[in-house]
């Protein structure tokens, strides 16, 4: 029963914070598509990568991430409401705990993960990633925030 209940308020918390990212990707999607139209870039701009920020944009980034701020704050509270400690690594350490309940018994893994390779080698992965070709393409630098 505490677990349902403890369920279904991370729920209700992921689900608030996976709306309102989708609310953002949808804005910053129509705001590139915008630009592009409104546009024409110089073969060193491409090469730049970069996007210039006007003040609606950097308006648009600033309260985001001033409520993003507030839903990781709410987010701790509800974790405190429900008794669910955060462990010092984040999400990727812990060891899952036994428990019982009556004559069930389960482990729970709240705030327990996994990462399969050290961290030296996901770096590597990652630096690698990085230089891929095709991912270099649509990717921007946005100068100016916070």
């Amino acid at each position: 029963m505490e677990a349902e209940t403890l369920r279904k308020r991370l729920q209700a918390a992921v689900n608030s914070q996976a709306v309102m990212i989708q609310d953002l990707e949808n804005v910053l999607k129509k705001t590139v598509r915008e630009v592009e139209k409104l546009t024409t870039v110089e073969l060193p701009e491409i090469l730049e990568k970069k996007a210039r920020l006007g003040s609606k944009d950097a308006t648009l980034y600033g309260t985001y991430f001033e409520n993003l701020d507030a839903l990781y704050e709410r987010l701790d509270e509800v974790f405190k409401e429900v008794g669910v400690t955060p462990t010092p690594g984040g999400i990727l350490s812990g060891e899952p705990i036994r428990k019982m309940n009556c004559e069930t018994e389960y482990f729970e893994t709240i705030g327990v993960g996994r990462v399969p390779f050290n961290f030296q080698r996901t770096c590597d992965a990652v630096w690698e990633l990085l230089s891929v070709p095709h991912r270099q393409e649509g990717r921007r630098v946005y100068d100016g925030l916070p």
